[in-house]
């Protein structure tokens, strides 16, 4: 599966082949199609950081699209908080990690969060011109 994101190239949510047994990347931590070998709650925590990524990007596009109007005060701060709470999620994820699954995860991720935290100024840079 992969998506569109504005501004960005094509971000590939399939796993590719490495030699270790737990590939840790783009919100899973699957070996196979079934998540073998991964610790249940780390799959856990992994589709949750997966629900707040996509529920930041749809707060972020809805305040966008709010602008000019009596709405978008709320709809920024929606996005603010949505933005901090998966962020929030990354790190803490990041840190319960070990090498080199800490390392493939920050890899796979990271840029993820680069760009929630980059289109959040974005949204609050354009509100002040």
């Amino acid at each position: 599966m992969s998506m569109r994101v504005r501004g960005m190239e094509k971000l590939s949510f399939q796993n590719q082949h490495v030699k270790w047994p737990q590939r840790i990347s783009h919100f899973t931590t699957r070996q196979s199609s079934t998540g073998a070998g991964m610790d249940p709650l780390l799959r856990k925590r992994m589709d949750n950081l997966a629900d707040l990524f996509v529920e930041a990007r749809d707060e972020l596009e809805m305040a966008d699209e709010s602008k000019g109007t009596t709405y978008y005060n709320e709809d920024s701060e929606q996005a603010m908080s949505a933005v901090a709470e998966a962020v929030s999620e990354y790190k803490s994820i990041l840190a319960s990690l070990e090498e080199p699954a800490r390392g493939e995860f920050q890899r796979g991720n990271g840029l993820k969060m680069a760009q929630l935290e980059g289109e959040l100024e974005m949204l609050l840079t354009d509100d002040d011109h």
